[in-house]
Protein backbone atom coordinates (compact mmCIF):
# COMPACT_ATOMS: atom_id res chain seq x y z
CA UNK A 1 0.00 0.00 0.00
CA UNK A 2 1.52 3.31 -1.05
CA UNK A 3 0.19 5.55 1.70
CA UNK A 4 2.21 8.66 1.02
CA UNK A 5 3.37 10.02 -2.31
CA UNK A 6 5.99 12.73 -2.18
CA UNK A 7 5.92 14.06 -5.66
CA UNK A 8 7.83 17.13 -6.76
CA UNK A 9 5.09 18.36 -9.10
CA UNK A 10 2.84 19.38 -6.19
CA UNK A 11 2.32 23.00 -5.18
CA UNK A 12 5.44 24.60 -3.76
CA UNK A 13 3.97 26.86 -1.07
CA UNK A 14 5.69 27.18 2.29
CA UNK A 15 2.99 25.12 4.00
CA UNK A 16 3.14 22.47 1.31
CA UNK A 17 6.93 22.23 1.59
CA UNK A 18 6.67 21.87 5.37
CA UNK A 19 4.17 19.03 4.92
CA UNK A 20 6.47 17.32 2.43
CA UNK A 21 9.39 17.62 4.83
CA UNK A 22 7.28 16.07 7.58
CA UNK A 23 6.06 13.23 5.35
CA UNK A 24 9.61 12.54 4.18
CA UNK A 25 10.72 12.06 7.77
CA UNK A 26 7.74 9.75 8.44
CA UNK A 27 8.62 7.65 5.40
CA UNK A 28 12.26 7.36 6.48
CA UNK A 29 11.18 6.05 9.91
CA UNK A 30 9.62 3.04 8.17
CA UNK A 31 12.23 2.56 5.47
CA UNK A 32 12.95 -1.16 4.91
CA UNK A 33 15.31 -0.62 1.96
CA UNK A 34 19.10 -0.70 2.10
CA UNK A 35 21.31 1.99 0.58
CA UNK A 36 22.24 -0.52 -2.11
CA UNK A 37 18.60 -0.96 -3.12
CA UNK A 38 17.97 2.78 -3.33
CA UNK A 39 21.21 3.41 -5.21
CA UNK A 40 20.46 0.65 -7.73
CA UNK A 41 16.89 1.87 -8.13
CA UNK A 42 18.07 5.39 -8.98
CA UNK A 43 20.41 4.01 -11.65
CA UNK A 44 18.00 1.48 -13.22
CA UNK A 45 14.51 2.72 -12.42
CA UNK A 46 12.62 0.90 -15.17
CA UNK A 47 14.09 -2.53 -14.41
CA UNK A 48 13.89 -2.08 -10.62
CA UNK A 49 10.26 -0.94 -10.79
CA UNK A 50 9.45 -4.03 -12.86
CA UNK A 51 11.02 -6.31 -10.22
CA UNK A 52 9.27 -4.48 -7.39
CA UNK A 53 5.91 -4.70 -9.17
CA UNK A 54 6.41 -8.44 -9.65
CA UNK A 55 7.14 -8.94 -5.95
CA UNK A 56 4.09 -6.89 -4.96
CA UNK A 57 1.86 -8.81 -7.35
CA UNK A 58 3.01 -12.26 -6.22
CA UNK A 59 2.71 -11.20 -2.55
CA UNK A 60 -0.85 -9.96 -3.10
CA UNK A 61 -1.78 -13.16 -4.99
CA UNK A 62 -2.26 -11.36 -8.31
CA UNK A 63 -0.03 -13.76 -10.29
CA UNK A 64 -2.07 -16.86 -9.42
CA UNK A 65 0.98 -18.65 -8.02
CA UNK A 66 3.19 -18.61 -4.95
CA UNK A 67 6.63 -18.97 -6.60
CA UNK A 68 8.49 -18.07 -9.78
CA UNK A 69 11.89 -18.02 -11.51
CA UNK A 70 13.42 -14.82 -12.78
CA UNK A 71 15.38 -15.12 -16.05
CA UNK A 72 19.19 -15.45 -15.86
CA UNK A 73 20.83 -12.15 -14.95
CA UNK A 74 24.00 -10.47 -13.71
CA UNK A 75 25.20 -10.91 -10.10
CA UNK A 76 24.36 -7.33 -9.15
CA UNK A 77 20.79 -7.80 -10.39
CA UNK A 78 20.47 -11.05 -8.46
CA UNK A 79 21.70 -9.26 -5.36
CA UNK A 80 19.02 -6.60 -5.88
CA UNK A 81 16.28 -9.26 -6.03
CA UNK A 82 17.65 -11.02 -2.94
CA UNK A 83 17.74 -7.83 -0.86
CA UNK A 84 14.38 -6.60 -2.10
CA UNK A 85 12.81 -10.00 -1.37
CA UNK A 86 13.96 -9.68 2.24
CA UNK A 87 11.92 -6.46 2.50
CA UNK A 88 8.83 -8.49 1.47
CA UNK A 89 9.74 -11.52 3.68
CA UNK A 90 9.88 -13.55 0.47
CA UNK A 91 12.18 -16.56 0.22
CA UNK A 92 14.83 -16.04 -2.48
CA UNK A 93 17.50 -18.42 -3.74
CA UNK A 94 19.96 -18.28 -6.64
CA UNK A 95 19.91 -21.43 -8.72
CA UNK A 96 21.80 -22.99 -11.65
CA UNK A 97 25.45 -22.31 -12.59
CA UNK A 98 26.64 -19.37 -14.65
CA UNK A 99 25.79 -18.14 -17.23
CA UNK A 100 22.23 -19.36 -16.58
CA UNK A 101 22.21 -18.55 -12.88
CA UNK A 102 18.89 -17.03 -11.84
CA UNK A 103 16.82 -16.24 -8.76
CA UNK A 104 13.94 -18.37 -7.51
CA UNK A 105 11.43 -16.70 -5.17
CA UNK A 106 8.58 -18.12 -3.09
CA UNK A 107 6.11 -16.31 -0.86
CA UNK A 108 5.86 -17.42 2.76
CA UNK A 109 3.14 -17.19 5.39
CA UNK A 110 4.52 -13.92 6.73
CA UNK A 111 5.21 -12.34 3.36
CA UNK A 112 3.81 -8.80 2.99
CA UNK A 113 4.38 -5.68 0.93
CA UNK A 114 6.34 -2.81 2.46
CA UNK A 115 4.19 0.25 3.22
CA UNK A 116 6.27 2.50 0.99
CA UNK A 117 7.59 1.92 -2.51
CA UNK A 118 11.18 2.35 -3.65
CA UNK A 119 10.13 5.54 -5.44
CA UNK A 120 8.60 7.04 -2.31
CA UNK A 121 11.59 6.17 -0.15
CA UNK A 122 14.01 7.45 -2.78
CA UNK A 123 12.22 10.82 -2.90
CA UNK A 124 11.94 10.94 0.87
CA UNK A 125 15.62 10.16 1.30
CA UNK A 126 16.55 12.93 -1.13
CA UNK A 127 14.28 15.36 0.67
CA UNK A 128 15.70 14.48 4.08
CA UNK A 129 19.20 14.95 2.70
CA UNK A 130 18.16 18.34 1.34
CA UNK A 131 16.72 19.26 4.74
CA UNK A 132 20.04 18.40 6.36
CA UNK A 133 21.95 20.43 3.78
CA UNK A 134 19.68 23.43 4.44
CA UNK A 135 20.26 23.05 8.17
CA UNK A 136 24.01 22.98 7.70
CA UNK A 137 23.88 25.99 5.37
CA UNK A 138 21.70 27.94 7.80
CA UNK A 139 24.03 27.01 10.63
CA UNK A 140 27.00 28.25 8.61
CA UNK A 141 25.25 31.55 7.79
CA UNK A 142 24.24 32.10 11.42
CA UNK A 143 27.80 31.41 12.54
CA UNK A 144 29.14 33.89 10.00
CA UNK A 145 26.61 36.51 11.12
CA UNK A 146 27.48 35.88 14.78
CA UNK A 147 31.18 36.31 14.11
CA UNK A 148 30.46 39.40 12.04
CA UNK A 149 28.29 41.00 14.72
CA UNK A 150 30.77 40.16 17.47
CA UNK A 151 33.45 42.01 15.57
CA UNK A 152 34.03 45.23 17.57
CA UNK A 153 34.85 47.52 14.65
CA UNK A 154 32.65 50.00 12.83
CA UNK A 155 32.32 49.47 9.09
CA UNK A 156 30.07 52.17 7.56
CA UNK A 157 28.86 55.76 7.73
CA UNK A 158 25.21 56.73 7.93
CA UNK A 159 24.24 60.13 6.44
CA UNK A 160 21.15 61.49 8.18
CA UNK A 161 18.94 64.56 8.15
CA UNK A 162 19.25 64.89 4.38
CA UNK A 163 18.18 68.21 2.86
CA UNK A 164 14.79 68.24 1.15
CA UNK A 165 15.04 67.33 -2.54
CA UNK A 166 18.50 65.72 -2.33
CA UNK A 167 18.63 62.42 -4.17
CA UNK A 168 20.87 59.36 -4.31
CA UNK A 169 22.87 60.52 -7.33
CA UNK A 170 23.80 63.81 -5.65
CA UNK A 171 24.99 62.00 -2.52
CA UNK A 172 26.93 59.46 -4.59
CA UNK A 173 28.65 62.03 -6.78
CA UNK A 174 29.96 63.90 -3.78
CA UNK A 175 30.68 61.24 -1.14
CA UNK A 176 32.08 58.44 -3.30
CA UNK A 177 34.88 60.70 -4.53
CA UNK A 178 35.96 61.33 -0.95
CA UNK A 179 35.64 57.68 0.06
CA UNK A 180 37.80 56.58 -2.86
CA UNK A 181 40.74 58.32 -1.21
CA UNK A 182 40.62 55.95 1.77
CA UNK A 183 43.09 53.06 1.36
CA UNK A 184 40.96 50.36 3.02
CA UNK A 185 37.59 51.45 1.69
CA UNK A 186 37.26 49.02 -1.24
CA UNK A 187 34.66 49.97 -3.84
CA UNK A 188 32.59 52.38 -1.70
CA UNK A 189 28.82 52.30 -2.30
CA UNK A 190 25.82 54.38 -1.27
CA UNK A 191 22.50 52.81 -0.32
CA UNK A 192 19.19 54.55 0.36
CA UNK A 193 17.74 53.29 3.65
CA UNK A 194 14.07 52.93 4.52
CA UNK A 195 14.11 56.01 6.76
CA UNK A 196 15.46 58.25 3.98
CA UNK A 197 19.04 58.30 5.25
CA UNK A 198 21.98 57.19 3.10
CA UNK A 199 24.47 54.47 3.99
CA UNK A 200 28.10 54.64 2.85
CA UNK A 201 29.71 51.22 3.07
CA UNK A 202 32.46 49.15 1.48
CA UNK A 203 32.05 46.17 -0.82
CA UNK A 204 34.95 44.57 1.04
CA UNK A 205 33.94 42.03 3.67
CA UNK A 206 36.89 43.10 5.82
CA UNK A 207 35.62 44.49 9.09
CA UNK A 208 38.77 45.57 10.88
CA UNK A 209 40.66 48.34 12.61
CA UNK A 210 42.11 49.72 9.36
CA UNK A 211 38.67 50.20 7.85
CA UNK A 212 37.40 51.78 11.05
CA UNK A 213 40.31 54.25 11.01
CA UNK A 214 39.40 55.16 7.44
CA UNK A 215 35.85 55.89 8.54
CA UNK A 216 36.92 58.14 11.39
CA UNK A 217 39.30 59.94 9.03
CA UNK A 218 36.39 60.67 6.71
CA UNK A 219 33.91 61.55 9.46
CA UNK A 220 36.30 64.22 10.73
CA UNK A 221 35.56 66.36 7.67
CA UNK A 222 32.38 64.94 6.15
CA UNK A 223 29.68 66.64 8.29
CA UNK A 224 30.87 70.18 7.48
CA UNK A 225 31.30 69.33 3.80
CA UNK A 226 27.79 67.89 3.56
CA UNK A 227 26.35 70.99 5.16
CA UNK A 228 28.36 73.34 2.93
CA UNK A 229 26.97 71.51 -0.10
CA UNK A 230 23.40 71.63 1.28
CA UNK A 231 23.23 67.83 1.17
CA UNK A 232 22.75 66.76 4.80
CA UNK A 233 23.01 68.02 8.36
CA UNK A 234 24.72 65.06 10.04
CA UNK A 235 26.52 61.75 9.61
CA UNK A 236 27.85 59.11 11.97
CA UNK A 237 30.15 56.12 11.96
CA UNK A 238 28.13 52.95 12.39
CA UNK A 239 28.23 49.19 12.30
CA UNK A 240 26.02 47.30 9.82
CA UNK A 241 25.07 43.68 9.30
CA UNK A 242 26.47 41.61 6.38
CA UNK A 243 23.48 42.50 4.17
CA UNK A 244 24.01 46.25 4.66
CA UNK A 245 20.37 46.59 5.67
CA UNK A 246 20.50 46.80 9.47
CA UNK A 247 22.42 49.31 11.57
CA UNK A 248 23.64 47.34 14.55
CA UNK A 249 25.47 50.13 16.36
CA UNK A 250 25.82 53.89 15.97
CA UNK A 251 28.63 56.11 17.23
CA UNK A 252 27.17 59.59 17.82
CA UNK A 253 30.23 60.90 19.59
CA UNK A 254 31.80 63.67 17.54
CA UNK A 255 35.22 62.50 16.37
CA UNK A 256 37.71 64.94 14.86
CA UNK A 257 40.72 62.69 15.30
CA UNK A 258 42.23 61.71 11.99
CA UNK A 259 45.26 59.49 11.46
CA UNK A 260 45.41 60.07 7.70
CA UNK A 261 44.66 63.02 5.49
CA UNK A 262 41.49 63.04 3.42
CA UNK A 263 41.48 65.87 0.94
CA UNK A 264 38.07 67.47 0.39
CA UNK A 265 36.97 68.44 -3.06
CA UNK A 266 38.70 71.72 -4.10
CA UNK A 267 36.75 74.81 -3.06
CA UNK A 268 34.52 72.94 -0.60
CA UNK A 269 36.57 73.31 2.55
CA UNK A 270 35.99 76.34 4.67
CA UNK A 271 38.41 79.18 4.14
CA UNK A 272 40.88 79.40 6.99
CA UNK A 273 41.45 82.91 8.27
CA UNK A 274 45.12 83.90 7.91
CA UNK A 275 46.89 85.79 10.71
CA UNK A 276 47.15 89.56 10.20
CA UNK A 277 50.45 90.79 8.86
CA UNK A 278 51.11 93.71 11.10
CA UNK A 279 53.78 95.05 8.75
CA UNK A 280 51.09 96.19 6.34
CA UNK A 281 49.65 98.64 8.88
CA UNK A 282 50.86 102.14 9.56
CA UNK A 283 50.86 102.53 13.27
CA UNK A 284 50.16 105.92 14.84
Amino acid sequence: MEAFTINESSESSSESNSNKDYLAKIVMLDNPYSDFLISTYRQQKTWCKKVETTLRQITNGLLGRSSMHFPPMKPIQRRFIHELSQCFNIFAESQDPEPKRSVFIKIEINSKCPQFSLEEVSLAMQRVNDIEKRKQENKRILEEQKNYLENPFFNAIIIKDVFFGVNLIEIENFVIELANQLPNFINPMIKLMDDGSYLLYSESSNNNLELQEDLYDLISILPELLQSRNLAFSCYVCKIDPTASVIVKLDKTKSNKSTRNVTPEPGLDEEIEKPIDESTYNWY
